[in-house]
């Protein structure tokens, strides 16, 4: 139990430096090093092991196997994420006319082809009040009207801000910000990310596992005297 103990430090280390920011992102290279990799392995091993030492299928035991299933399971997740998500930013007009069907992978000329359509139909940005004499308004507020076309014609409208993506067949797009000087595109950002689920499913089992080892602990401390 004691090498697992070090192992979670460890990866909690290097995710603490990987959340650091720094100027173009660098800082999540340290995620893609072999290193951490086999940290992530390690740790999945460890809790394997320690699961198999504890296989016995019981009330008693439900709540410790799965917090650490739930462990593997985002692990996991996060090891799909890795290998296969999709990632993506690009400038779009704010044009009802403009549609693009790829999205850049930024390595070379690569793109991603989407099995949709996507425009940027309108832009509403709100500012907060000038005291003073400011030559740049600070935006209190914005979002875009986004239409989506399917391969069968249809469209479905959504409204797009900053924190509130929308989702559509697997991709997340996100309003990253716009044209100050003339506002004729909006910058976005998209993800597709077949871990996301599964990541989500072992939060679930590891916040289960927990609620039935402290069910167990207040269940056994209530029958002592």
């Amino acid at each position: 139990m004691i090498p697992g103990i070090i192992l979670l430090v460890v990866l909690v280390m290097f995710m603490l430096a990987g959340a650091i920011p720094v100027m173009g992102g660098a800082q999540v290279a340290i995620f893609h090093t072999p290193f951490f990799i086999l940290l992530t392995a390690g740790l999945s091993i460890s809790v394997l092991t320690c699961c198999w030492k504890r296989r016995s299928i019981n009330f008693r035991n439900a709540g410790f196997q799965l917090t650490h299933l739930g462990i593997i399971v985002i692990l996991i997740g996060a090891m799909v994420g890795f290998l296969f998500a999709k990632k993506s930013e690009f400038a779009l007009p704010i044009s009802g006319e403009h549609e693009i069907r790829q999205l850049p992978t930024g390595v070379d000329d690569s793109y991603f082809n989407l099995d949709f359509g996507i425009t940027v139909t309108d832009f509403r940005v709100d500012f907060y009040e000038q005291t003073g004499q400011k030559a740049n308004p600070t935006p209190k507020h914005f979002q875009a009207s986004l239409t989506i076309r399917d391969k069968d014609n249809s469209t479905t409208k959504h409204e797009l801000m900053v924190n509130h993506p929308v989702e559509h067949d697997g991709w997340r797009f996100f309003l990253m910000s716009y044209d100050r000087e003339s506002r004729r595109y909006v910058e976005l950002s998209a993800r597709n990310d077949p871990g996301r689920n599964i990541v989500f499913a072992g939060i679930a089992m590891l916040m289960l596992g927990i609620s039935i080892t402290c069910f167990r602990k207040n269940e056994g401390s209530n029958g002592t005297v």
